[in-house]
């Protein structure tokens, strides 16, 4: 019986080694308080509520306006392990959706992963995992932003997402574009940068992060 569950246990390590984001984590700072504006209740799959990782704004290195080279340096990427999804279709990068928070269903079983505040501190951003069905008992991953001066909400619905993916490194780069990934396969994350004022995408790739 013992051995069994040391067989049962390793296997659950490697899978977990397996399904590990394949990005580089990038920068966080330690909150200075609990910031929820979803009701902050214990999670529907039973975990207790969580004080949201904040994460800082992305400067890059140099004054390059090139969005391609400011996603490898934020993310410590290879540029020859990613693939453009502009290049099969030219004409998604204006399919994006923003949807008024009245349009989202359950948030008020919500909870707030991580935040990332725009560098004028005008918007914030937010990975908030939100109750699926009570027949899932779990919940997922959803992109929100704030107006702050406004106090308007509205979900950010991307292309090519699906509900059960995990979504990670949300940070803003300038004031107007928000950037994330969405952890598709054990061997592959799909990087987003979202321009908000032109409502468009501006790099939309996939990276294999096991490439040669």
């Amino acid at each position: 019986m013992k051995r069994r569950t040391l067989v049962l246990a390793l296997l659950l390590s490697i899978v977990l080694v397996a399904c590990a984001p394949t990005i580089a984590q990038i920068s966080v700072v330690p909150p200075t308080s609990t910031i929820f504006w979803i009701t902050p209740v214990p999670s529907p799959i039973g975990q207790p509520t969580i004080t949201p990782r904040v994460i800082e704004p992305f400067v890059p290195s140099n004054t390059t306006q090139d969005i391609s080279k400011i996603i490898v340096e934020l993310y410590s990427i290879k540029p020859e392990c990613t693939h453009s999804v502009f290049v099969d279709d030219p004409d998604i990068k204006d399919k994006v959706k923003f949807l008024d928070i009245e349009d989202s269903k359950n948030l008020n079983i919500s909870w707030v992963q991580a935040i990332s505040y725009s560098p004028d501190n005008t918007r914030e951003a937010y990975i908030a995992c939100v109750a699926g069905s009570p027949e899932s008992q779990g919940c997922f991953d959803h992109v929100y932003v704030k107006n702050k001066a406004s106090g308007k909400v509205f979900e950010i619905e991307f292309h090519g997402h699906l509900p059960w993916r995990p979504i990670f490194h949300i940070t803003w780069i300038g004031n107007d574009v928000l950037a994330f990934t969405e952890n598709s396969s054990p061997q592959v994350d799909t990087i987003y940068a979202i321009d908000l004022t032109k409502r468009e995408y501006l790099y939309y790739s996939l990276y294999y992060g096991q490439c040669k």
